[in-house]
């Protein structure tokens, strides 16, 4: 019984080594790099900045690939490898210098001097294929795109800083991402005035900016709807020489919180505003919201003449940060006392 024990061991051994060896190349099959950029002219480069589509199924990439100094935009569809100009034809000496992939992953916006030499606009392509729309619209002589468009959440508008009507002059834009009607969404801006740094909400239904709007280089915080002008500020009063630093949106959209020296200048604090520029005022149980069922009905109780615990029963919001029936009252009270 020996011999076909010893037998059978060899024998299990060997599908055991044979095994473990179709494995092992496998492994290294699979592990070996795939050229994803085709073949570059000589001296051409493929850019950094390269990036997924959400979706996974595509790579964007700027390279001079196929004219040495020329950077155009591609994209490779990732599991047949093949490759797409999709910048369209530049002008001459043109160049792309950066883009953006919609959330949906089926459109890629990007900034070139595509048209104009030394102009910089903003286009939108199908990311399969080169079909580029100008979606800047007409710019004023000397105007351009400034880096560090956006794409809304949503895919369906693009926010854009120009010195679109007026050369020199920032101002902040929102169009479809398919088509050329943009729009002014930052207002009228005072002499001297930009709009440069903003957020799109979460939601998709405003943007939050800092500019001197108001008053030539003091830096306030705005928000207004995201397809059209209805900017209000939400920074309030700003001490002299005081400015909004920088700003955050909440992940619900509902809240704005900004760092500045706003009630002494040079100091630097921390504050919350409610994105859509609703009066704090009204929100008297300080929970970011102002709703039927909290903050109106006990102002519907205060002008019936209730007070006390009969004023916040049952009406404060699940996250109200203010309890007390009296500071309640004073807050009502204050409220009332201007106009919102």
């Amino acid at each position: 019984m020996t011999r076909p024990i010893t037998l059978l061991l060899r024998v299990n051994a060997f599908f055991i080594n044979a095994l473990a060896t179709f494995f092992l190349i496998m492994a290294c099959a699979h592990a070996q790099p795939v050229k994803i950029s085709g073949g570059l002219v000589a001296n051409g480069d493929v850019i950094s900045g390269y990036r997924f589509s959400p979706d996974g199924l595509f790579a964007v990439f700027i390279a001079d690939k196929d004219i040495d100094g020329r950077n155009e935009l591609y994209s490779v569809r990732l599991s047949t490898g093949g490759i797409a100009n999709i910048s369209g034809g530049l002008a001459a000496g043109g160049n792309v210098s950066n883009f953006q992939i919609s959330p949906d992953s089926t459109r890629v916006v990007f900034r070139a001097t595509k048209d104009t030499a030394g102009v910089f606009e903003l286009y939108s392509t199908p990311i399969a294929s080169a079909s580029p729309a100008n979606i800047s619209g007409l710019l004023v002589a000397g105007g351009d795109v400034f880096s560090g468009f956006q794409i809304s959440p949503d895919s369906a508008r693009v926010v854009f800083v120009a010195d679109k009507d007026t050369d020199g002059v920032a101002e902040l834009y929102s169009t479809p991402i398919a088509s050329a009607s943009a729009a002014n969404i930052s207002g009228l801006l005072v002499a001297g005035g930009n709009a440069s740094v903003f957020q799109i909400s979460p939601d998709s239904a405003r943007v939050v900016f800092r500019a001197d709007k108001d008053t030539f280089s003091s830096f306030e915080l705005y928000s207004t709807p995201i397809a059209s002008a209805g900017p209000v500020k939400i920074s309030g009063l700003l001490v002299a020489g005081g400015d909004v630093s920088d700003f955050q949106l909440s992940p619900d959209s509902a809240r704005v919180v900004f760092r500045a020296d706003k009630d002494a200048d040079e100091v630097l604090e921390l504050y919350r505003v409610q994105s859509g520029g609703i009066a704090f005022s009204m929100d008297v149980d300080l929970d970011d919201r102002i709703l039927p069922l909290s903050d109106l009905l006990i102002f519907t109780r205060y002008q019936l003449g209730l007070r006390g615990a009969a004023l916040i029963a049952n009406a404060l919001g699940a996250n109200a940060t203010i309890s007390s029936a009296t500071a309640i009252e004073d807050r009502v009270r204050a409220a009332l006392a201007k106009p919102q």
